[in-house]
């Protein structure tokens, strides 16, 4: 469905998320190391949602790879990505990223301490 943009709101709803995501600690040098899919969540348009893109980095200090599954769909996700808050003026689909692999770090811290409690 080209040309269908997902609408950017300000109103603190994340579009996208993360699945399959994998870290590779044993192999994480200087950054993390993790490879994952990049999903548009599920909306109208895409009632099962739609992955994006896949995403990783080698955890070699450099910055994250992305591999477009939809080229249309990626272009949208690099219009949200420059449309969100973000520390400094590069690299700023990988800080969004890093945003969504903090949300699924602290998912899991939550879990963990729930279950522990």
């Amino acid at each position: 469905m080209a040309g269908s943009r997902p609408q950017i709101t300000n109103e603190g709803v994340t579009m996208y998320e993360l699945k399959k995501f994998k870290p590779h600690e044993d192999m994480s040098d200087e950054t993390l190391c993790f490879s994952a899919e990049l999903w548009l969540k599920p909306d109208l348009t895409w009632p099962q949602g739609v992955c994006v893109a896949t995403v990783s980095n080698q955890g070699t200090g450099g910055a994250h790879e992305y591999a477009p599954q939809h080229l249309e769909l990626f272009k949208d996700f690099e219009h949200y990505a420059n449309a969100q808050p973000h520390e400094f003026d590069f690299d700023i689909l990988d800080q969004y990223v890093d945003t969504l692999i903090e949300e699924i770090e602290t998912r899991k811290l939550m879990q963990t301490s729930i279950t522990n409690y």
